[in-house]
């Protein structure tokens, strides 16, 4: 690990986020790895996606984007500025999606960057509801 290169700890998708403000602590409720639609394109019930990391000291700028793979199109980015204490520090990212569409079922790509660079990726899965 290089000091000022950000290590990620987590990358997840959750239907209700609580922080609780005097103690700091976050409460996840409903993590999953995909979402299902009843017919494309849908749009997508409001939730959250939670990422934390370290070992970044100083000012510095996020991005998250959710990249549908089989097009690679961009379905949603959300940046902003963040700024740490120090590399012992964790930082925490608690980012609401709304209005998010849904193209088709298929797997997405879903990336945090900061300063324009990598540190974590995951897959979110698009799926469609069974058919009875």
């Amino acid at each position: 690990m290089t000091k000022g290169e950000a290590v990620g700890i987590a990358l997840l998708f959750c239907d209700y986020l609580i922080d609780e403000k005097n103690s700091n602590k976050k409460t996840l409720a409903g993590v999953f790895s995909g979402i299902y639609g009843k017919k494309f394109p849908s749009p997508c019930r409001p939730f959250w996606i939670y990422a934390s990391f370290t070992n970044l000291e100083g000012e510095h700028t996020f991005a998250v984007n959710i990249v549908f793979e089989k097009t690679k199109n961009v379905l949603l980015s959300i940046g902003g500025n963040l700024t740490s204490k120090g590399p012992d520090g964790v930082i925490e990212l608690a980012l609401p999606v709304n209005n998010l569409m849904l193209p088709e079922p298929g797997p997405c790509g879903v990336t945090l960057h900061i300063d324009g660079t990598t540190i974590m990726n995951r897959t979110l899965y698009l799926n469609e509801v069974p058919k009875e």
